[in-house]
């Protein structure tokens, strides 16, 4: 083999390689968002488990990363890694690619029972706390709220017990979970009013920037591993071990 050949096929090789080593393991970022995801959880959250599971089934193992929610979707609009517990935002839609959803974390108006709510008319001069990059701020905004943005959730309950705020925009799920697990909530669960209908219906998917390589593919392999865990009931086993059926 002349030389030429033989540094053509080691070329051939190393660009093989590295399609192989992409294609086997993804970087993932995500945001202490518990119970759903977490860096302690167990299996890091019901949230992480299900898109390993999903990954696996189609041969990809994962790295999850943990950041502050605007670290790690800045991460994402760079194209650095994949992001999950996203939200579906129109304009969102136009930068990335996006998965089925893997579940839905409503987003919900919380109040104390000493405040009134009649309404989205309401919302108007009204202080609403919201986790800071929240897809709700725009949507609250436009109802003439005055937003308050916070990089954590508990910061967002612990002011609208203290009166700072009238109310609280935020899933459900991860507001019960706070109350329930932080000494720094010194109020019962009982004395938070979640407000019905919710305020929207959160799906939440994997999302990989467009430009990114192999986004596309790995985005379809995982709805591939998705519907795959659903249809053999893994999923369902996951989020009841959770407590979530």
């Amino acid at each position: 083999m002349s030389m030429k050949k033989l540094i053509i096929f080691i070329l051939l090789i190393l660009i093989l390689f590295h399609a192989h080593s992409v294609a086997e393991s993804i970087a993932i970022v995500t945001f202490n968002w518990k119970p759903y995801v977490g860096k302690e959880l167990k299996h890091n959250g019901v949230h992480a488990y299900i898109v390993r599971e999903a990954f696996k089934r189609v041969g990809i193992s994962v790295n999850f990363d943990f950041y502050p929610w605007k670290r790690a979707y800045k991460m994402a609009l760079y194209g650095k890694a994949f992001l999950i517990c996203a939200s579906d935002v129109k304009e969102r839609r136009k930068i990335f690619i996006y998965s089925d959803p893997y579940d839905n974390a409503a987003s919900y108006l919380i109040g104390l029972k000493r405040k009134e709510y009649n309404g989205s008319k309401k919302f108007k001069n009204k202080y609403i706390g919201v986790l800071r990059g929240h897809y709700l701020v725009k949507f609250l905004q436009k109802k003439g709220a005055k937003i308050i943005e916070v990089n954590k959730d508990i910061s967002n309950l612990r002011n609208l017990i203290i009166g700072r705020l009238d109310f609280v925009a935020m899933s459900k799920i991860p507001a019960i979970y706070i109350v329930k697990n932080n000494s720094e909530i010194n109020l019962p669960l009982d004395k938070f009013v979640f407000y019905e209908p919710p305020l929207r219906d959160n799906p939440v998917h994997l999302i990989g920037h467009k430009d990114m390589v192999n986004s596309e593919e790995v985005i379809l392999k995982f709805n591939k591993g998705l519907t795959q865990i659903k249809k053999d009931g893994t999923y369902n086993s996951i989020m009841a071990e959770f407590g979530f059926k």
